[in-house]
Formats: structure tokens, sequence, C-alpha cells
């Protein structure tokens, strides 16, 4: 995969909600599954993704999923890593890494304005942070309560 360039979209939610998987596959065949942090480490890039409406289409609980998945716990994945996922990384699979993807002068300006800091909460909360807004292209496109 990494020598032909290969981007690995994931569905990092799947961790938590295929409870199915070591009954259908067998113990020594289900520490293979949704090997994130096995494909980060060796240097394929992984944007991520929800697969909705068979998943929630929330982002935050994707990221929660990653960061605290408890089988194959070694392939959970930080919390930045799991954000780049759905940033940085989803920009860079869909060829716009200069229009979005990260906040810098020039670009689309796309983000949100969370509830609480995913960086400083424990990791188990991240899936009960709040949007609070969204801006798409610099305009206000969601107002959210908490």
């Amino acid at each position: 995969m990494k020598r032909s360039g290969v981007i690995a979209s994931v569905q990092h939610h799947f961790t938590v909600s295929d409870f199915w998987v070591e009954d259908r596959l067998g113990k020594e065949r289900a520490r293979w599954v949704y090997p994130f942090r096995s494909l980060m480490m060796t240097g394929i890039v992984l944007c991520g993704g929800s697969d909705c409406p068979v998943e929630s289409i929330s982002p935050l609980l994707g990221i929660w999923a990653a960061v605290v998945r408890q089988r194959n716990s070694e392939q959970c994945l930080t919390v930045e890593e799991a954000i780049r996922l759905n940033t940085v990384n989803a920009a860079y699979a869909s060829f716009e890494e200069n229009l979005k993807g990260t906040i810098e002068e020039g670009k689309l300006a796309d983000m949100v304005v969370l509830s609480d800091d995913p960086f400083k909460i424990k990791p188990e909360k991240i899936r009960d942070i709040k949007v609070l807004m969204t801006v798409v292209g610099g305009q206000t496109a969601h107002m959210g309560t908490v």
C-alpha cells in the first residue's frame, strides 16, 4: 500500500460497533481487524470517515472510537492522530490540502467550535462534546446549543 501510494479510508467507529468480529473471525484473525496504528506506523496515510448511514455521521464519535477502542487496544490512536484523519488527511485524500484541512490564511476557513477541548478532557468524554458552531468557507453555517 505504501509503495503504491494508496490512501486508506477508514471508518474508525467500527472499532466499537463491530462487536461480532471475534465471534466470526476467531481470536487470532480478529487482531488484524482495523489495524490503524500499524498502518500509520508503516507510513500509510489514513483518512477518516463515518460510513453514514450505517454509523453516525458525527466525526467526534469516530475520533472517540479511534482513541478509546478496547479490542486490539494496541491499535488505538492518539487524539491528535484521530483528529488528523478527519482534517489534514481527509483534505489530502481528496487532493484539497491547499484549500482545507488546516486553519491557515488563504484556505476555506471550514471549522467547528466545540464545547470542550478534546486534548484536555478524558478520552472517554470525547463522544459527549457538542458542536457549538460550524463555519464553512468563512460563513457561519450552524449554531448549536450546549
